[in-house]
């Protein structure tokens, strides 16, 4: 791992020894160099400083994709602040949540989202400014507390901040998980976290490659992106959000060699008409999380090398498969001795090799996970117990060393005494060549156990009733596995982070769906029965 790990610096060096290198594209058509990009960050820097920013805070940045959002996050890390990125649909108490759990005093907003703090209840929030270019905000009141500051009003500084020492263990940022259920929890990561999940995550990527970055800036598979070109004096291409329809349009027009990618993402354009312009892009490397069922198939449609890896928030990039070969259903294996990885059963005990269990881990270099969750002392026990990070994830290991996904442990159902992997159920719902993608969830049931529920979407001009989904999984699924209860719909609910918010599917009315019960189908059982 390279000794420089800490955004400012990395800045400075590519901006010293590279000034007139591409390093950003962004959407609305506008580039920076390196040069520009240091530019920008101490001009940022500097404006905050001018509203009390010192090393230590936090700065917020509730602003979508594009240049505001990189120069707020690289302004503030120049102070030694750490950058706390805030999804745009926020609002009322999700708001107040985020915005008191950070105690930032100052946030960057976009002037669309202004008349939203009028109502929040923020004790620490002081300043609220907007960034070059905004329009002037009327007829908004956010009382004496807080100040509307804009930026085209504070004098421009475009020196490199001085008398600040940063180590790599302090904190770039807080990043927020999604809250699929409960509050949200704000992720310390320092720059050695950032390091080394970039390590993990983009392990062929040199200066040559451009990183194709579609998710959103206040999730860690954007900043992780962009941080790796910037470690790598490489360059990044920023949009607003992931289109199907002109994906590989974009990657053309912008030139990039590395994309990533949810599976959902990956079946979306691996279900869009076949042409002849499939294979006519420069995108060399796609790392697809989970990996999509047919990775051969889309391969060589595409013309790129794939691979998959398990990562999240807190616990980095531990497992990753080789690019360009992967084991069918496995998530990859090991990449760094330094990584040590079990899983365990609920004691924290080992289970034998092939049984699934949670996965635990923890680094041999210090700060290279997350240290817990900011302002969250106790969630952060819970994380870290017996000297493990806990993941919450479902996985088992092969006698090969290659790991499987089995599920969220929260989204593992209950059933008749049995466990159900909701994302094995999945996956044979989604080989039907009807079906776009599903989920599926638990629903409670009168016995008190949970009954299975699939939500199904499916491919455009499709249509399919919920016998025929029942007949195709019962020579596929165990029969404690067949869902009972069977919602099409057209579009699953999803986090800016494309993760299923199956709370949600959990919380609508069981009237609303088929019921396999009421239709008289009971698969039959699977219990062997010793008629000697």
């Amino acid at each position: 791992m390279d000794d420089t790990v800490v955004v400012t610096d990395l800045l400075a060096r590519a901006a010293a020894l590279t000034p007139g290198r591409d390093f950003a594209f962004f959407h609305d058509g506008s580039k920076w160099s390196f040069a520009d990009a240091a530019r920008q960050s101490w001009i940022m820097a500097n404006h905050l400083a001018r509203l009390g920013v010192r090393k230590g805070d936090r700065v917020m940045a509730w602003l979508p994709n594009g240049p505001a959002a990189l120069r707020t996050w690289f302004g503030a890390n120049a102070l030694g602040a750490a950058y706390v990125p805030l999804n745009p649909a926020h609002r009322g108490a999700l708001l107040d949540h985020a915005l008191n759990t950070s105690g930032a005093h100052v946030i960057v907003a976009h002037e669309s989202l202004v008349n939203r703090l009028a109502s929040c209840h923020a004790s620490e929030l002081r300043h609220v400014l907007l960034a070059e270019g905004s329009h002037r905000v009327v007829d908004v009141n956010l009382g004496d507390q807080m100040s509307l500051v804009y930026e085209e009003d504070l004098e421009s500084d475009e020196s490199r901040p001085n008398g600040v020492t940063i180590e790599g263990s302090d904190t770039l940022a807080l990043v927020f998980t999604s809250g699929t259920t409960g509050d949200s929890k704000a992720v310390q990561c320092s720059y050695l976290h950032h390091a080394n999940y970039c390590e993990g995550l983009f392990p062929t990527q040199t200066s040559e490659d451009r990183w194709l970055v579609t998710v959103p800036l206040f999730h860690v598979a954007g900043t992780t992106a962009v941080y790796s070109a910037l470690a790598r004096g490489a360059s990044v291409a920023i949009l607003d959000g992931f289109k199907t329809a002109s994906f590989f349009d974009d990657v053309r027009r912008l030139g990039a060699t590395h994309a990533t990618m949810v599976g959902a993402m990956a079946r979306y354009l691996l279900n869009e008409p076949e042409h002849q312009s499939d294979r006519d892009h420069p995108l060399r490397t796609l790392l697809i999380v989970p990996m999509v069922d047919e990775p051969k198939e889309f391969a060589d449609r595409f013309g790129v090398e794939l691979y998959t890896a398990y990562g999240s928030t807190e616990a980095t990039c531990p497992i990753r498969s080789d690019v360009g070969s992967s084991v069918p259903g496995s998530c990859g294996r090991s990449w760094s001795s330094d990584f040590e990885i079990r899983i365990v059963d609920e004691s924290d005990v080992d289970v034998p090799t092939g049984d699934v269990g949670e996965l635990v881990l923890r680094h041999h270099q210090p700060w290279s996970l997350t240290d817990g969750y900011y302002a969250m002392p106790e969630a952060t026990a819970q994380l870290w117990r017996n000297g493990w990070l806990h993941t919450g994830d479902a996985l088992r290991i092969d006698v090969d060393g290659n790991y499987y996904f089995v599920d969220r442990a929260k989204d593992t159902i209950r059933r008749r005494g049995e466990n159900i992997s909701s994302v094995e159920v999945e996956r044979e719902i989604n080989a039907h060549p009807a079906v776009a993608e599903s989920a599926v969830v638990g629903a409670r049931a009168v016995e008190g156990e949970d009954e299975i529920r699939a939500f199904i979407t499916l491919i455009e001009g499709e249509q399919l009733q919920p016998e025929v989904i029942v007949e195709w999984l019962i020579p596929r699924l165990a029969n404690f596995m067949v869902p009972r209860y069977i919602d099409f719909v057209d579009i699953l609910p999803r986090t800016d982070s494309q993760k299923v918010r199956k709370q949600l599917l959990r919380d609508r009315p069981l009237n609303e769906s088929w019921d396999r019960d009421a239709a008289g189908i009971r698969p039959q059982s699977d219990r062997i029965v010793d008629s000697r």
